[in-house]
Parts: structure tokens; C-alpha cells; sequence
């Protein structure tokens, strides 16, 4: 599954929005729907990402009971997560209208870190793209960057 680092304590994975450790939101096509109240920080965990990926805001008015408070400074982290930096050229290509799923095939892997480029090269494979198909888009990549 897809997981993606926004920011420090902010992770999407699959559908789901994910601040600290805990769900408080879900994307739907081209909607944010929020799955409670929450924390200042959290509800700019929210925001953030509905700029960031251009997404409409459903709010919700519920309380939840089962989110959990945590200490400054504490981070949580997804070993294989993509960076920041992929995200926001996934977000990039989401707000031309793809979807998160789809945007892994328009992601220019030349720009991205190795690890990231490695986790997008795997899921890629999974998805039945072979690698010799991979090595073109880097090579398309490369000559439109050229330009």
C-alpha cells in the first residue's frame, strides 16, 4: 500500500489520513472527510492536507473518544513511506485531477531521493509495469527536463 509523508506526524496511507499515530480522515474522490474533533494541531494536520491535494472539506462536528494526546516533540514515522518531496509531486499531479493510485505512474522518478524512487519502482512492478518500461519513463523524464 501507498503511504506518504506530508509532513512530521502526518501520513497518508491508502485513503486514509493519518496525524500521530491516529485516523482522522478519509480522502473519497475529491473530498477530505473528517472523522471527528480534534487537536489545533491536528486540524492543521487536516488543512494542510486539503491545500496541499486540493480536496473539498467535510467536516465533522462528533468528538472521538479514541484519539490520543501526545507530548511536544514526540514523531511518528512510517519506515516505508515516501518523503516529502515525492508527496508534493504526487499531490501536484492529484490537483491536475488523477488520483493518489494513478499519480504513481506520472511521478518524475529522476527527482525523487533513491529510497523513494525504489518504493515507486516496486509498486510499480507490482502493478505489472515491466522494467524496461520503468527505465523509458526515467529516459522521457530526463529529455523533458533537458528542455
Amino acid at each position: 500500500m501507498l503511504t506518504l509523508k506530508v509532513g512530521d506526524n502526518l501520513h497518508i496511507s491508502g485513503n486514509q489520513v493519518i496525524s500521530y499515530d491516529t485516523v482522522v480522515a478519509e480522502i473519497s474522490g475529491n473530498s477530505l472527510i473528517e472523522l471527528g474533533k480534534y487537536s489545533r494541531t491536528t486540524t492543521k494536520h487536516i488543512h494542510k492536507i486539503t491545500d496541499l491535494f486540493g480536496l473539498n472539506l467535510i467536516r465533522s462536528n462528533k468528538r472521538r473518544d479514541d484519539f490520543h494526546w501526545y507530548e511536544y516533540g514526540v514523531k511518528t514515522k512510517f519506515d516505508s513511506a515516501l518523503g516529502v518531496k515525492a508527496t508534493e509531486q504526487i499531490a501536484e499531479i492529484v490537483r491536475e485531477g488523477a488520483s493518489i493510485e494513478n499519480a504513481i505512474y506520472l511521478v518524475d522518478l529522476t527527482k525523487l531521493r533513491k529510497k523513494d524512487r525504489e518504493e515507486l519502482e516496486y509498486l510499480l512492478s507490482k502493478k505489472g509495469i515491466s522494467d524496461e518500461k520503468i527505465a523509458a519513463l526515467k529516459s522521457w523524464y530526463s529529455i523533458r527536463n533537458m528542455l
